[in-house]
């Protein structure tokens, strides 16, 4: 699986599954360009299926890209390092991680630039203002 956007995208209570036989598997690759840029990606809730130890979190498609993943269960599918700097380490990413689990959250062997979160500062991207969900989103029927 691979989710290539350039938005805001918050998504909860998502099965990501990766489909083993691949050398590699990417799960995100965020497109935005720059720190002004107010996109990025937000998974709450989440699960990551599958097995292999090959599949990263993200990769920086784009130099300031931003991908959170809060909440959520990984499997085993998760390689260790968890995010790829896509071979440019000079890239500015903000690659996140709060309160997950599972065999695949394990932090041990992540990549210098992951970043674990604090819980002030994975609240305003757990929000729904970071989607800007009240230009949007409709507030459920009065019944």
């Amino acid at each position: 699986m691979l989710i290539v956007e350039h938005m805001h995208a918050s998504r909860q209570n998502t099965e990501l599954h990766v489909i083993p036989g691949n050398a590699v598997a990417i799960i995100t690759a965020q497109g935005r360009s720059n720190h002004e840029d107010q996109t990025g990606y937000v998974f709450v809730h989440s699960r990551i299926t599958g097995t292999g130890g090959k599949a990263y979190l993200g990769r920086a498609w784009m130099p300031a890209a931003k991908v959170i993943f809060a909440y959520t269960t990984m499997s085993d599918a998760v390689n260790p390092k968890g995010w790829s700097d896509n071979f440019n380490p000079g890239k500015t990413v903000l690659f996140g991680e709060y309160q997950c689990r599972g065999f695949g959250a394990r932090t041990s062997n992540r990549v210098k630039f992951a970043e674990m979160l604090t819980t002030a500062q994975v609240q305003p991207y757990i929000d729904l203002n970071f989607i800007q969900a009240t230009k949007w989103l409709l507030p459920p029927p009065k019944i």
